[in-house]
């Protein structure tokens, strides 16, 4: 199904040919219909970020096309009006599930990165900085031997110099794995949780991290095959994850 790309002027992203206002007393939001000014229909979510470009600010949203390609329109106040970058065409991989967003500094550059799953249960991990290059792809199954399915969510946490990259999501035989990876030489990483707490998950998972006097809690909440909320949660306090 073709579904179009619509937004609204107060960021709110949607996915319907009509907007309705839930008030008379309210003003009727403005809509522009991306797909009309790109020729793109996009399906399910999409994630935004936004990034500095010179003296402007450029608006980003990523998702996928019917055919499974990766898009990313973005916009900058410049007159121009919105682009598309065709992801898929320039790396040569699809996506099959909803995708998260992130940046993380690497020396002079800001990196923008997306995940989700491939058609094949495989996590990939896109990139993308303003060194001259254009966007790259990492698959991140193929490095750690684990495949997800459904999407993932993203975090970063500090680690000594490190800053270290999370993704977390459910395998296809329902366990709770978190990738992470940080720039001290070695390669993506995984951990089951599910092997570790003893529990496993049916769905999507959602992150926040919290204070905990001198630790920062990692948290991942989800729902068990038999419709309990789980929350799991690490501290570096020299214990394992904990649910």
């Amino acid at each position: 199904m073709k579904i179009k790309l619509t937004l609204v002027t107060s960021l709110i992203v949607g996915f319907t040919l009509s907007i309705r206002c839930a008030s008379s007393n309210m003003d009727l939001p403005q809509v522009e219909d991306i797909t009309a000014s790109t020729g793109f229909y996009v399906t399910g979510p999409v994630t935004s970020w936004q990034t500095a470009n010179g003296i402007y600010t450029a608006e980003h949203l990523a998702g996928q096309t019917p055919q499974g390609d990766l898009l990313i329109f973005w916009r900058q106040p410049d007159g121009v009006g919105w682009r598309v970058v065709n992801v898929t065409e320039i790396t040569g991989k699809r996506i099959f599930s909803p995708l998260t967003s992130w940046q993380t500094p690497n020396g002079p550059y800001n990196v923008e990165l997306l995940a989700g799953r491939s058609p094949d249960n495989d996590l990939l991990v896109f990139f993308w900085q303003p060194d001259g290059r254009d966007w790259r792809v990492v698959n991140v199954s193929e490095i750690t031997g684990k495949q997800i399915s459904g999407s993932v969510t993203s975090w970063q946490t500090p680690n000594g110099p490190y800053n270290v990259e999370h993704l977390a999501g459910r395998s296809p035989d329902n366990d709770l794995l978190v990738f992470y990876w940080q720039p001290d030489g070695r390669d993506w990483r995984v951990v089951n949780v599910s092997e570790i707490t003893g529990k496993q998950i049916s769905g999507s998972v959602t992150s926040w991290q919290t204070p905990n006097g001198p630790y920062n809690v990692e948290h991942l909440a989800g729902r068990s095959p038999d419709n309990d909320l789980l929350v799991f949660y690490w501290q570096p306090d020299g214990r394992d994850w904990r649910v």
